[in-house]
């Protein structure tokens, strides 16, 4: 497999040694648009990789063209950078589509575009036809709209339903409290007890395992509790993120990440970038689902290649009464965004929280679990996630019951 390689980044280019090295591949580099083109003349290539960076718009416009026209066959891929305003992104995108590139997008560290490139060459597990391990993306619109309690909830009914290893990684950097919610007070493992391994890059799978709890009434749900050092919330570096993530990929089949509402922060952003199914939870209060999601979703979004669309919502507290008569249908066309389920508001909810009975409640409330089923269904059917054998018999077991009273009466 021939590769043309044109970026203008020195450290990209040695992350990308070890592909060259690889007996089935030949790489070749240049150092910009017109070497590569010149280069076409003569030579096919079934992959060319090209950075916006190594020249402007038109120029790269052209460039995609002469490609096209010359290597019909080749599979153009261009990285994208967040050295443009918001809106020229979009163009780039467009530009991609147009000329039937694949491309990065922006706003991603050396090391997650290196994953990119790896998985558009077909050097990942996932190529070889095995199923990828997914990480579910839980984030508030806001502070304080119940997002951990639901993000839990649902790691909690995917683990006790299929033959699935969960995770659960609290990254709220800032606010960190499942501990409290599960009354673990502080003497648990947590985020922060990992940070010389990841800031190494360095922890293997196992010692995530490690660190997590795995839940006594459900073995198959492993907890990693957030950071608790808050003052050190800043140094978090987004490859030591990137790096709990792909090793979470690792460890576990089905991974839930529950981060904080504001984007300030490198779990925040690298989270919402990573995951492959992202579930924004918000409420009826009008200032949630508008004031917040515009100002972070749709200004911040777009320079990291992030729209609205590429989130269904959860809404939680759902009480029309309290929320000024504001429907579901209305926060739909507001956002729009899917809506995937509607929590209703659970006083006991607030007050096993409290008492840090979190699990408890989600062994007991049939009424949460029912309100977490089409949430759960959806991931289920999306990751293609296999149910235990009893909830598979489930419905069939029920008809027989209830044929056999019917039958006895």
């Amino acid at each position: 497999m021939k590769i043309a390689l044109c970026v203008q980044d020195e450290q990209l280019s040695e992350k990308l040694v070890p592909f060259r090295e690889s007996e089935q591949e030949q790489w070749a580099a240049f150092n910009s648009v017109e070497e590569l083109c010149e280069s076409t003349k003569e030579h096919g290539y079934e992959y060319i990789i090209v950075s916006d960076r190594m020249t402007d718009y038109e120029r790269l416009a052209d460039t995609l063209e002469t490609l096209r026209e010359r290597q019909r066959k080749a599979k153009l891929l261009v990285l994208l950078s967040n050295r443009h305003h918001s809106g020229i992104n979009e163009q780039y995108m467009k530009l991609c589509l147009a000329n039937d590139c694949s491309w990065v997008p922006p706003g991603r560290s050396i090391n997650a575009i290196c994953e990119e490139v790896r998985r558009h060459l077909g050097n990942e597990e996932n190529a070889a036809g095995c199923p990828q391990r997914k990480i579910v993306l839980f984030l508030g619109s806001t502070p304080n709209v119940g997002t951990t309690t639901l993000a839990f909830g649902t790691a909690w009914q995917l683990a006790a339903t299929t033959e699935h290893k969960v995770g659960y990684l609290c990254l709220n950097l800032k606010s960190s409290k499942l501990h409290r919610y599960l009354g673990r007070d502080d003497k648990v493992n947590s985020l922060d007890v990992l940070r010389a391994e990841l800031k190494s890059n360095t922890m293997p799978k196992e010692r995530l395992l490690q660190y997590c709890e795995q839940m006594k009434d459900n073995p198959n749900l492993h907890v990693l509790y957030g950071n608790m050092l808050r003052e050190q919330a800043e140094f978090f570096t987004a490859e030591e993120i990137e790096h709990l993530l792909s090793m979470a990929r690792e460890a576990f089949d089905v991974c839930i990440v529950d981060v904080n509402a504001y984007w300030d922060n490198a779990a925040t952003l690298c989270g919402i970038i990573k995951a492959d199914t992202r579930l924004l939870v918000t409420t009826g209060d009008i200032t949630h689902f508008q004031e917040d999601v515009n100002r972070w979703l749709r200004t911040l979004g777009n320079v990291f290649g992030v729209t609205p669309s590429a989130f269904d919502l959860v809404l939680n507290q759902c009480d029309a009464s309290m929320a000024g008569g504001i429907r579901a249908r209305d926060i739909r066309k507001e956002t729009g965004m899917h809506v995937v389920t509607e929590v209703k508001r659970l006083p006991e909810l607030f007050t096993a929280v409290n008492r840090g009975q979190l699990a408890e409640v989600m062994k007991q409330s049939e009424q949460l679990r029912d309100s977490l089923l089409p949430l759960c269904q959806t991931i289920v059917t999306l990751h293609r996630l296999q149910m235990k054998q009893h909830q598979r018999r489930k419905p069939w077991l029920k008809r027989v019951l209830a044929r056999t009273a019917v039958e006895v009466s």
